[in-house]
């Protein structure tokens, strides 16, 4: 079975001590069976309290054996200092005494620890298991509340996507959370078009990092006119990979790329992302009404990245909003265009209508419309002055306009009004 590598950090100023942590946590260990070979570890050691928080903060170790008694500072000290560091209530450290202090064992799990061991009581299996048990305990608390947290913030991004009318705003919001949710360095919306070029629309970065909001790319990798190339049969492995690329693209497929200089990926894409200082990326397509838009990209530029399933489904799950958004944002411009062209339209006819009553009022002409389907009649408002009739005195019916006529054109009028 392939052990499972764990990084553990010990704080104790007793050389003997962390020897003995040592060789109870090896796989050689005769007193432990099956279970010892579950784990790898790889152990980092430091006499003093300040040395392990650096050690902490340089490389994040799985758990923490910390002596109480350090010359520098106590074990509670040391939980209070990565607390304020970590930002978090449950912390993968085990605190470890030369006596039994029930006190100090109260304070050690309010502060964050997981567990409290007594040092002439550690054995190789119980310290085997207090190391997977706080390891496992901060992993599900972890994923817990990631899982909290993703909840809330996709619920928060839909939310804002429906109260939103600007595309431009509803992407920098996404990106700016996205971001702030993975921890992560570089977090951006990249509209591909068919040719291979594309366009960030927009990102959030940060600091010390290249900004690519608003660059024109071009991938050579991912242009569509380098698979229309003519290819013999036998197809190369470029071609298959770009042909392979847009495949997954158009499938929805995600791409997570922990390192990027240990990958498959084609030569050409290495150095593009290396260009923009990229070590992992993790890609999720974004496909509206069955079309294939852009993308939705994460980049880590600190170091590689092992891509957490947690993560990638977050990213996925903001596909469905995003399509959303786009399809509320056309929506909305096409009303918008709608409105336009109608108030220009009444414009028009407003202008149209002032230039036809001018022109009757010039030429000393009137007019009066009966739509025989709908009933409705309408007449020009100089029609009652013509006629020789007071303001308001005509009701534009038939009857009354039949009046008016001359009696010479009165029957031809209305045989042809008849027919």
């Amino acid at each position: 079975m392939q052990r499972v590598a764990r990084t553990l950090l010990v704080v104790d100023d007793s050389p003997e001590d962390r020897e003995l942590y040592r060789r109870y946590l090896t796989h050689q260990n005769p007193h432990l069976r099956g279970n010892s070979q579950e784990y790898s570890y790889t152990i980092l050691e430091a006499e003093l309290g300040q040395e392990g928080l650096a050690l902490w903060q340089q490389h994040q170790p799985d758990a923490v054996l910390i002596d109480y008694c350090l010359s520098d500072m106590d074990g509670l000290e040391f939980l209070r200092e990565l607390k304020a560091t970590t930002l978090k209530d449950c912390l993968p450290v085990i605190l470890i005494t030369g006596q039994g202090n029930e006190a100090i064992a109260v304070q050690a799990m309010k502060a964050g620890a997981q567990d409290y061991l007594i040092k002439d009581q550690i054995t190789p299996e119980g310290l085997y298991l207090a190391v997977k048990g706080t390891i496992e305990t901060v992993q599900l608390r972890t994923q817990l509340q990631q899982r909290i947290e993703r909840e809330r913030l996709i619920s928060q991004i839909i939310q804002k996507v429906q109260q939103m009318l600007d595309l431009e705003e509803i992407f920098q919001t996404i990106v700016d959370e996205v971001r702030q949710f993975l921890q992560t360095d570089r977090v951006l919306f990249f509209r591909l078009e068919p040719d291979g070029n594309g366009t960030v629309v927009a990102e959030s970065v940060g600091a010390g990092w290249q900004s690519l909001h608003a660059s024109k790319i071009y991938d050579p990798c991912l242009a569509k006119n380098y698979l229309r190339f003519s290819r013999p049969k036998s197809v190369t492995h470029d071609h298959a990979f770009v042909e392979d690329y847009f495949k997954r693209y158009r499938q929805g497929q995600v791409t997570a790329i922990a390192d990027i200089q240990n990958s498959e990926i084609d030569r050409c894409h290495v150095d593009l992302l290396t260009q923009f200082q990229v070590r992992a990326n993790l890609v999720v397509p974004i496909l509206h009404d069955n079309q294939f838009w852009g993308l939705l990209i994460a980049h880590h530029c600190t170091a590689p990245r092992s891509w957490q399933p947690l993560e990638i489904d977050l990213l996925q799950e903001l596909v469905p909003p995003v399509s959303i958004a786009l399809r509320q944002v056309e929506l909305y411009q096409q009303a918008q265009r709608e409105l336009r062209e109608r108030q220009q339209a009444e414009i028009e006819l407003r202008k149209s209508e002032e230039r036809l009553r001018v022109a009757l009022e010039a030429s000393r002409m009137g007019w009066w419309d009966w739509n025989i389907q709908t009933g409705n009649i309408s007449w020009s408002q100089n029609l009652e002055a013509l006629f020789g009739m007071e303001s308001g005195q005509f009701d534009g019916s038939v009857e009354m306009f039949a009046n008016q006529l001359h009696p010479d054109d009165r029957e031809r009028v209305l045989a042809t009004i008849d027919h």
